[in-house]
C-alpha cells in the first residue's frame, strides 16, 4: 500500500514537473547533460596537465594512497571545472531557447507534452529502481513489493521494458 502511494506520488510529481518545465526544456536539459558530459570527458586530460600549480598532498594513511592520487586529483578537478563551465553555458542557451516556448499556444502544447514526458521519465526511473531493488533478497523489499499491485504490474507488464530488462539481466558474457 505504501509503495503504491509512493509510486503514484512520484508519477504525479513527474507529470507536474514536466508540465511546469515543458517538453522543450526537458529535452534540451537531457541533451545538454549528454553534451556537457562529452565535452568534459573529451577535454579533462589536457586541462589536467595545466593544473599542476595546485598543490596536492595526501598522507600514506589516506584511502587514496593506493592510487596514483596526484593524477586522479588533477583529472577530477579538470573534469569538474569543464563540467561546471559547460553546464552554465548550456543553461544560458536553454533559457534563451525556452523563452520562445512562452508564446500563448506554444506554452500550452509545450506543457502538455512536457507532462507526458515527465510521466514517462519518472515511470522509467521507478521501473529501473524496482527491478534493481528486487535483485536484493531483502525480506523488507520483497514484502513491500508483494503488497503493491502497481509495483508488480510495472515490473511484469510494462510493454517492451519488462521483456528487454529480463533478457538484459539473464544475458551473461
Amino acid at each position: 500500500m505504501i509503495v503504491t502511494i509512493g509510486i503514484s506520488l512520484l508519477l504525479l510529481i513527474g507529470v507536474f514537473n514536466g508540465m511546469r518545465q515543458g517538453a522543450v526544456k526537458y529535452i534540451l536539459k537531457f541533451v545538454g547533460l549528454i553534451v556537457v558530459w562529452l565535452i568534459a570527458y573529451m577535454y579533462y586530460k589536457p586541462l589536467a596537465q595545466h593544473l599542476t600549480f595546485i598543490t596536492f598532498d595526501v598522507s600514506n594513511e589516506s584511502a587514496l594512497s593506493f592510487l596514483n592520487s596526484e593524477v586522479v586529483f588533477y583529472n577530477v578537478i579538470a573534469f569538474a571545472i569543464i563540467f561546471t563551465v559547460s553546464s552554465i553555458v548550456v543553461k544560458i542557451i536553454i533559457t534563451l531557447i525556452n523563452a520562445v516556448t512562452q508564446l500563448p499556444i506554444l506554452k500550452q502544447l509545450n506543457g502538455l507534452i512536457g507532462g507526458v514526458l515527465g510521466f514517462v521519465i519518472f515511470y522509467a526511473v521507478i521501473f529501473m529502481v524496482l527491478n534493481f531493488s528486487l535483485l536484493f533478497s531483502s525480506e523488507t523489499i520483497q514484502t513491500a513489493y508483494q503488497s503493491s499491485q502497481l509495483a508488480q504490474w510495472m515490473v511484469t507488464e510494462t510493454p517492451l521494458l519488462s521483456d528487454y530488462f529480463y533478457h538484459w539481466m539473464i544475458q551473461y558474457k
